[in-house]
């Protein structure tokens, strides 16, 4: 077909330390125009499949590799990855790791210089991108919220122009209106300028008005759809993943035992101010959902809340620990944070160390394992794994603890739908319905779950707080 850009013949995939295939006589072809959804199960070698295409593996990532891909008819094997580069773009799960510069702008710059672009590209085309995503030129990196990274490396991929591009879960931590943003864009680039978009997401709803075929990817086999009616049917009758919503209890409770108050609270980094005038009260067994849009300060509210980050200017109150204790051993102990990004907080050798590490028991590690389904993975190192793994032991790991208050940051991204339910269920298990949580996600998957009461910022401020209702107008908003 004149219109085929890459095509993948037999491709079978293991790593060197594994017994199985991850990727099993795959056969793929990617057309002029396509916008294609990967998906599939957490954990069933999305990213591998990704790897191939760009040459990381085997170039960079080693193992046992069979079969041909081949890029405008040309076999990828004869190349480096960054010669594969200047075809294919990729825009990764993990934003840090793309992000070089601390200037936005620099960052922009750095990739047009390399293809020794005119200075004049190089400014009209940092400019277009960066309008393109929502980017301010002129900002810090470093300032950035997670999704305000997510459209960065974006653009910084979009400024090179190669025609096919590949994202792994770029919705992760995108708010409603970025991810509506950039799937319009790619859908415009792709029927307007011929590129074509290989989409790896878990968020289904989101995604499928806009692709025109959907690959899913199980046990190292691709199956193919060409409407989202035909891949919705198929969900609905084998896998049960086709529910899009997890909807908890109304279990608002009264407004007693205060456990952490702010009194206005502000934040400054870089004289940049980032919270206002913040003045909330955390109550003892209530859930909180913290919404509000990229870049609004809602990571740096929950780092101010677990004195991860001390306020600038206010005051704060907790009656948690002992004042001496604040910000020490037992005070995290009491309070277990989940970080966005799990990479922070994974340190050990094996996954079983990785939660027994922190665990006030071996029976709660053993119980943990069983819960995540992580048996079969206990002897892997944590940062072996899928994101969407990485993501499972980073919450067992803090679950084991048993903390009073549990702060949850994006606790969702890389999860399928079976995933969800097993972090709800692992909750009811262990009895976390009846603690503090304390819950930033853009996932309207599971936002009616974690949000009696919300909070919701704008512009580093509070905005509103209310209870579940507020998540419909948020959304409509």
């Amino acid at each position: 077909m004149k219109d085929e850009i890459l095509k993948i013949e037999n491709l079978y995939f293991k790593y060197n330390n594994s017994n199985n295939w991850i990727l099993e006589n795959i056969n793929f072809k990617l057309n002029k125009g396509d916008f294609v959804l990967l998906s599939g199960p957490s954990g069933e070698g999305k990213s591998t499949f990704l790897k191939c295409c760009n040459g990381i593996i085997p170039n960079i990532e080693n193992g046992i590799k069979k079969g041909n891909i081949y890029i405008y008819s040309e076999d990828l094997s004869k190349y480096k990855t960054s010669e594969i580069s200047k075809n294919i773009g990729t825009v990764l799960q993990n934003a840090d790791e793309q992000i070089i510069f601390d200037k936005v702008e620099e960052e922009l710059a750095f990739p047009c210089e390399n293809l020794h672009y005119s200075k004049k590209k190089i400014e009209d085309t940092i400019r277009e991108k960066a309008d393109f995503m929502e980017i301010p030129l002129e900002k810090n990196t470093s300032t950035l919220s997670g999704g305000q990274k997510q459209r960065l490396i974006t653009a910084s991929t979009l400024v090179m122009e190669q025609k096919i591009l590949i994202f792994d879960e770029p919705l992760a931590n995108l708010d409603f209106k970025g991810s509506i943003k950039l799937l319009e864009n790619l859908n415009y680039l792709c029927k307007e300028k011929g590129y074509a978009v290989i989409f790896i997401e878990h968020r289904l709803d989101l995604v499928l008005p806009y692709c025109n075929r959907i690959a899913w990817l199980n046990k190292g086999k691709i199956r193919e759809f060409d409407s989202a009616d035909l891949f919705k049917g198929f969900l609905d009758k084998n896998t049960n993943l086709i529910k899009t919503r997890i909807y908890g209890e109304n279990n608002s409770r009264e407004l007693e035992d205060k456990l952490i108050s702010l009194e206005n609270i502000s934040y400054s980094k870089n004289n940049v101010e980032i919270l206002k005038d913040i003045n909330l009260d955390i109550y003892k067994n209530n859930k909180y959902l913290i919404l509000g849009d990229n870049g609004s300060g809602k990571t740096t509210l929950i780092k101010i809340i677990s004195q991860l980050l001390k306020e600038t200017q206010g005051s704060y109150w907790q009656n948690i620990v002992k004042k001496k204790e604040l910000g020490k051993r037992k005070w995290f102990k009491k309070l277990g944070y989940v970080f966005q990004n799990p990479n922070y907080q994974l340190h050990m050798s094996t996954v079983y160390d990785e939660i027994n590490s922190s665990s006030i028991s071996k029976n709660m590690t053993d119980k943990l394992m069983d819960l995540f389904d992580l048996k079969h993975l206990k002897e892997k190192h944590p940062h072996s794994l899928s994101e969407g793994q990485k993501r499972k032991v980073g919450i067992a790991s803090i679950l084991a603890m048993n903390p009073e208050v549990l702060l949850l940051d994006e606790p969702t991204v890389g999860q399928d739908y079976k995933s969800l339910n097993t972090l709800i269920n692992a909750l009811y298990e262990l009895d976390f319905q009846n603690k503090t949580i304390i819950t930033i996600t853009h996932d309207s998957r599971v936002a009616k779950f974690f949000g009696d009461r919300v909070i919701w910022l704008e512009a580093g401020e509070i905005y509103k707080i209310g209870n579940k209702e507020l998540i419909d107008e948020y959304s409509k908003n």
